[in-house]
């Protein structure tokens, strides 16, 4: 139950990478955007910027941070300051960055060949290109700060080696 209350008073911090659409301008910047279902597809969320969609949309809070750019692409550090489903996808795709691999909201798959103009057209991931990156939170009985990493799977280290060999920014 401390863990879970440290999760609902947002205490908790959680780090994303991302390799998304499109050399980002921008550093690092604060999304600020309410998310809520999608007006057409029920599978889906949306931005609500419509004034009379406001009142249906939840508040969606999502800082991000350049790590790296390439040729066309950005590798990005995510840390949602909410909880919204598809929060991260969602805010991506509405500042004109969708996550490598969402076809749901706009990313494109790639391949060997899409990045270096050789090699194997099989798609490089097979699902977004986000991970789950870090995980920091207060340990529920020794009270003492714990954090907790995941290394990249396979998919993600191998598209961003093949971005840095192919695609690197100079």
């Amino acid at each position: 139950w401390r863990l879970a209350l440290q999760f609902e008073r947002r205490t908790v911090q959680k780090t994303y990478v991302a390799v998304v659409h499109g050399e980002m301008q921008l550093d690092a910047d604060l999304i600020d955007a309410p998310i809520g279902v999608h007006p057409v597809v029920r599978e889906k969320f949306a931005v609500m910027v419509e004034q009379n969609k406001i009142d249906i949309a939840k508040n969606a809070v999502t800082a991000y941070q350049v790590e790296e750019r390439f040729r066309g692409f950005s590798l990005v550090r995510l840390m949602p300051k909410t909880g919204r489903t598809h929060q991260l996808r969602v805010h991506m795709s509405h500042i004109g960055h969708p996550i490598v691999g969402d076809r749901m909201y706009g990313g494109r798959v790639v391949s060997e060949q899409s990045l270096t103009g050789e090699g194997s057209t099989a798609p490089l991931i097979e699902h977004q290109a986000l991970h789950a990156w870090k995980i920091a939170f207060r340990h529920p009985i020794l009270e003492k700060p714990m954090e907790i990493e995941a290394a990249f799977r396979e998919p993600l280290r191998t598209l961003v080696a093949l971005l840095r060999r192919a695609r690197g920014v100079q």
